[in-house]
Protein backbone atom coordinates (compact mmCIF):
# COMPACT_ATOMS: atom_id res chain seq x y z
CA UNK A 1 0.00 0.00 0.00
CA UNK A 2 2.73 2.21 1.00
CA UNK A 3 4.56 1.83 -2.37
CA UNK A 4 1.27 2.41 -4.13
CA UNK A 5 0.94 5.74 -2.90
CA UNK A 6 4.72 6.70 -3.05
CA UNK A 7 4.14 5.60 -6.67
CA UNK A 8 0.62 8.00 -7.21
CA UNK A 9 2.46 10.48 -5.73
CA UNK A 10 5.37 10.72 -8.26
CA UNK A 11 3.00 9.98 -11.62
CA UNK A 12 0.62 13.01 -10.79
CA UNK A 13 1.66 15.33 -12.92
CA UNK A 14 1.58 18.57 -12.60
CA UNK A 15 1.97 18.31 -8.64
CA UNK A 16 5.41 17.71 -7.50
CA UNK A 17 5.95 16.00 -4.54
CA UNK A 18 8.89 18.01 -3.68
CA UNK A 19 7.94 21.54 -4.19
CA UNK A 20 11.49 22.56 -3.36
CA UNK A 21 12.70 21.57 -6.98
CA UNK A 22 9.98 23.92 -8.62
CA UNK A 23 9.80 27.08 -6.22
CA UNK A 24 12.73 27.26 -4.30
CA UNK A 25 13.35 25.97 -0.73
CA UNK A 26 13.07 29.74 0.67
CA UNK A 27 10.15 30.16 -1.39
CA UNK A 28 9.05 26.92 -0.01
CA UNK A 29 9.54 28.49 3.79
CA UNK A 30 7.86 31.27 3.18
CA UNK A 31 4.51 29.91 1.59
CA UNK A 32 4.47 27.48 4.96
CA UNK A 33 4.91 30.62 6.86
CA UNK A 34 2.24 32.27 5.36
CA UNK A 35 0.01 28.83 5.27
CA UNK A 36 0.27 28.46 8.67
CA UNK A 37 -0.68 31.92 9.78
CA UNK A 38 -3.71 31.82 7.17
CA UNK A 39 -5.00 28.52 9.02
CA UNK A 40 -4.29 29.70 12.15
CA UNK A 41 -6.36 32.66 11.95
CA UNK A 42 -9.14 30.24 11.06
CA UNK A 43 -8.54 28.07 14.08
CA UNK A 44 -12.10 27.66 16.40
CA UNK A 45 -9.33 25.85 19.03
CA UNK A 46 -5.98 26.24 19.84
CA UNK A 47 -3.37 23.68 18.23
CA UNK A 48 -2.04 22.09 21.34
CA UNK A 49 -0.27 22.88 24.50
CA UNK A 50 2.96 24.48 24.06
CA UNK A 51 5.87 21.68 24.35
CA UNK A 52 9.37 21.87 23.70
CA UNK A 53 8.81 23.50 19.88
CA UNK A 54 5.45 25.50 19.67
CA UNK A 55 2.42 24.26 17.99
CA UNK A 56 1.90 26.97 15.53
CA UNK A 57 5.98 26.65 14.22
CA UNK A 58 4.76 22.02 14.51
CA UNK A 59 2.37 23.13 11.98
CA UNK A 60 4.44 24.87 9.90
CA UNK A 61 7.23 22.69 10.15
CA UNK A 62 5.30 19.90 9.41
CA UNK A 63 3.23 21.89 5.70
CA UNK A 64 6.80 22.58 4.98
CA UNK A 65 8.44 19.32 5.39
CA UNK A 66 5.46 17.38 3.86
CA UNK A 67 5.48 19.62 1.19
CA UNK A 68 9.10 18.64 0.41
CA UNK A 69 8.01 14.98 0.74
CA UNK A 70 9.86 14.34 3.61
CA UNK A 71 7.11 12.43 5.63
CA UNK A 72 8.53 10.25 8.30
CA UNK A 73 8.38 11.73 11.76
CA UNK A 74 12.09 9.83 12.28
CA UNK A 75 13.33 11.58 9.39
CA UNK A 76 11.47 15.70 9.99
CA UNK A 77 13.43 15.33 13.83
CA UNK A 78 16.87 14.34 12.03
CA UNK A 79 16.43 17.67 9.60
CA UNK A 80 14.89 19.59 12.59
CA UNK A 81 18.85 18.90 14.33
CA UNK A 82 20.48 18.63 10.74
CA UNK A 83 19.14 20.71 8.09
CA UNK A 84 19.27 24.40 7.95
CA UNK A 85 15.74 25.62 6.69
CA UNK A 86 13.86 22.87 9.17
CA UNK A 87 16.07 24.22 11.81
CA UNK A 88 15.12 27.55 11.42
CA UNK A 89 11.00 26.97 11.03
CA UNK A 90 12.03 24.82 14.17
CA UNK A 91 13.87 27.72 15.93
CA UNK A 92 16.59 25.48 16.90
CA UNK A 93 14.26 23.48 19.06
CA UNK A 94 13.92 20.49 16.83
CA UNK A 95 10.82 18.64 18.37
CA UNK A 96 10.89 14.56 18.83
CA UNK A 97 9.38 11.81 16.55
CA UNK A 98 6.82 11.00 18.71
CA UNK A 99 5.95 14.82 19.45
CA UNK A 100 5.73 15.44 15.46
CA UNK A 101 3.38 11.80 15.54
CA UNK A 102 0.94 13.24 18.45
CA UNK A 103 0.74 16.54 16.42
CA UNK A 104 -0.02 15.19 13.35
CA UNK A 105 -2.71 12.86 15.22
CA UNK A 106 -4.57 16.08 17.07
CA UNK A 107 -4.00 18.62 13.95
CA UNK A 108 -3.95 16.13 10.92
CA UNK A 109 -7.37 18.68 9.50
CA UNK A 110 -5.13 21.91 10.20
CA UNK A 111 -1.80 20.69 9.08
CA UNK A 112 -4.21 19.47 5.34
CA UNK A 113 -5.62 22.87 5.34
CA UNK A 114 -2.14 24.37 5.47
CA UNK A 115 -0.84 22.23 2.86
CA UNK A 116 -3.63 23.11 0.29
CA UNK A 117 -3.11 26.65 1.12
CA UNK A 118 0.56 26.43 -0.20
CA UNK A 119 -0.11 23.82 -3.05
CA UNK A 120 -2.96 26.05 -4.32
CA UNK A 121 -0.37 28.65 -4.39
CA UNK A 122 1.95 26.64 -6.36
CA UNK A 123 -0.57 24.71 -8.34
CA UNK A 124 -2.99 27.56 -9.24
CA UNK A 125 -5.74 26.21 -7.18
CA UNK A 126 -8.53 28.74 -6.01
CA UNK A 127 -6.67 30.51 -3.17
CA UNK A 128 -7.92 29.88 0.18
CA UNK A 129 -10.06 32.56 2.03
CA UNK A 130 -7.38 35.07 3.31
CA UNK A 131 -4.71 33.94 1.60
CA UNK A 132 -2.89 36.14 -1.26
CA UNK A 133 -3.52 35.34 -4.87
CA UNK A 134 -2.07 31.79 -5.92
CA UNK A 135 1.60 32.09 -7.78
CA UNK A 136 1.44 28.91 -9.91
CA UNK A 137 4.47 27.53 -11.59
CA UNK A 138 5.67 29.07 -14.56
CA UNK A 139 4.57 26.97 -17.57
CA UNK A 140 2.91 24.54 -15.30
CA UNK A 141 -0.74 23.47 -15.87
CA UNK A 142 -3.65 24.99 -13.25
CA UNK A 143 -4.81 22.37 -11.14
CA UNK A 144 -8.63 22.16 -9.92
CA UNK A 145 -9.14 22.09 -6.02
CA UNK A 146 -10.50 18.61 -5.91
CA UNK A 147 -7.04 17.47 -7.76
CA UNK A 148 -4.95 19.67 -4.97
CA UNK A 149 -6.78 18.02 -2.06
CA UNK A 150 -6.59 14.49 -3.33
CA UNK A 151 -2.83 14.80 -3.30
CA UNK A 152 -2.54 16.78 0.37
CA UNK A 153 -4.61 13.84 1.38
CA UNK A 154 -2.32 11.13 -0.44
CA UNK A 155 0.42 12.97 1.54
CA UNK A 156 -0.93 13.10 5.06
CA UNK A 157 -2.02 8.99 4.53
CA UNK A 158 1.81 8.59 3.47
CA UNK A 159 3.12 10.29 6.78
CA UNK A 160 0.91 7.87 8.86
CA UNK A 161 1.86 4.69 6.97
CA UNK A 162 5.36 5.69 7.40
CA UNK A 163 5.45 5.82 10.75
CA UNK A 164 3.19 3.46 11.71
CA UNK A 165 5.82 0.87 9.41
CA UNK A 166 8.57 1.90 11.05
CA UNK A 167 6.93 1.53 14.82
CA UNK A 168 6.38 -1.78 13.77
Amino acid sequence: MMTMLIDAEQRTPGLPADLRQHVGERALIELALEAGQTVRARLSRPLGPEGQCSPPRLLTLLTYCYASGVYASEDIEYDGRNDPATRHLCANTAPDQETIRNFRRANGEWIEACLTCVYQSVCGGAPAPGSRQPRPIPGRQTRSSAEIINVVRRKLELAIMIDTAMCE
